[in-house]
């Protein structure tokens, strides 16, 4: 069984997902060694933001396990110019939803060549988000050959205590905007440390939705304002 867990992030430019997607047993071995390394740091919980100068160190320790790196990020002025268009597809709904769809969208893709595998999905995002993201990815598993989704979990305050490797994908959430920052909008190059994991072949993608491809990723043909694009 693959389990993914994915994390809602964002800066003033964008918003979106990232997280890391593998097997379960890679992420047993991996919790022990985590929480582990908490306990190194004296820490009860690896958060990015709040502790920026352990990223590296956790990327190290999460490269030891062949859990891939997948992220999604969508341009926020420019999503907020097309989001009042109608559409026919989940990238309508909202940033959030359209960037968390996107990361279960390739994950679903990537399972098609592993058809023993089906996906225990875990996100972690605000409750505002859950009903609408949960909407998306069944959406987009409903629209591949074969659907993967074993299950679909939204971490609450109640349930986030049994998911510690929520941690985890607030490290590919982080990744993914230092990713997004520095490829997209020249910020803070020096702190991308995505390209390990790409290097390394643990790796699925990080997709940004800019400006310029944002309206034929949002579907726009149904609006005769936009037919003429299509």
């Amino acid at each position: 069984m693959i389990r993914a867990y994915i994390d809602d992030t964002g800066a003033e430019h964008f918003v979106g997902f990232g997280g890391f997607a593998g097997r379960a047993d890679f992420w047993d071995s991996l919790e022990t060694a985590w929480l582990e390394n908490n306990r190194v740091h004296c820490i009860s919980e690896f958060h990015a933001k709040e502790y920026p100068e352990l990223v590296a160190d956790y990327s190290a320790l999460v490269l030891k396990f062949p859990l891939h790196l997948v992220g999604n990020t969508i341009d926020r002025a420019a999503y907020a110019e097309y989001a009042p268009r109608k559409k026919r597809n989940p990238f309508g709904t909202n940033a959030f939803a359209a960037s968390a769809s996107a990361c279960a969208a390739r994950i679903f893709e990537w399972l098609q060549s592993y058809p023993d595998e089906d996906c225990a999905f875990i996100v972690d995002c605000t409750k505002e988000y859950a009903s609408s993201i949960t909407d998306c990815i069944n959406w987009e598993a409903d629209h591949v050959a074969r659907n993967p989704l074993l299950s679909l979990t939204t971490l609450t305050e109640t349930n986030k205590s049994q998911f510690p490797m929520r941690q985890v994908a607030d490290l590919g959430a982080n990744l993914t905007a230092k990713h997004t920052a520095a490829r997209h909008y020249g910020l803070r190059g020096e702190k991308d440390l995505s390209e390990q994991f790409f290097t390394s072949h643990h790796w699925l993608g990080i997709v940004h939705t800019s400006s310029e491809c944002i309206n034929k990723m949002a579907d726009v043909a149904t609006d005769p304002h936009w037919s003429d694009e299509f």
